[in-house]
């Protein structure tokens, strides 16, 4: 029976290895993949050897490596769109701004911002530069003061262009 003991005791610590080592390596792998995506590594192959709930894991890491990667490449790809048309915006010799759908500047080319500073002046109150990008330009333009004065005018000159154009038809 002493024997008996001692090859179940044996059979025991057998399995227990194997089981860790089954549970183990599996986690170990997807850990490596992770600490790859960490720093930036979307290529790597995800190779997934079970169906088991681990093999699951894996699958879904790899969805998530390769929606990462997707869409690294897309703002990779629209940062170098858009470097490309600003670079033709600042070389182009004429005035150029561009602004959203809340009339705030998002970027002048430099005729453009020399020409509002000639304009209004560079301690105009009515034009300010917001914040820098990467190379310390301001890139965002606020027109403040007198904003609603200038939307008046700007009615008001559309107004009389509408009623020249009505008078030009009649």
């Amino acid at each position: 029976t002493i024997l008996f003991a001692l090859l179940a005791v044996l059979f025991a610590v057998v399995m227990s290895v194997w089981l860790v080592r089954k549970i183990n390596r599996p986690l170990d792998e997807a850990r490596r993949h992770l600490d790859k995506i960490a720093e930036g590594d979307y290529a790597s192959r995800i190779e997934i050897h079970s169906h088991d709930e681990i093999g699951q894991m894996l699958v879904a890491l790899k969805s998530v490596q390769a929606r990462l990667d997707y869409d690294i490449q897309e703002v990779r790809h629209a940062a170098n769109e858009n470097l490309r048309i600003r670079i033709a915006l600042d070389s182009s010799t004429a005035a150029i701004s561009i602004s959203d759908d809340h009339a705030q500047l998002l970027h002048l080319t430099p005729n453009a911002e020399q020409l509002l500073q000639r304009v209004w002046g560079k301690g105009d109150s009515r034009f300010q530069a917001g914040k820098p990008d990467v190379e310390g330009r301001p890139v965002q333009y606020e027109f403040v003061g007198q904003t609603t004065g200038l939307r008046r005018r700007c009615r008001r000159i559309c107004k009389q262009v509408r009623s020249a154009r009505r008078g030009i038809r009649t």
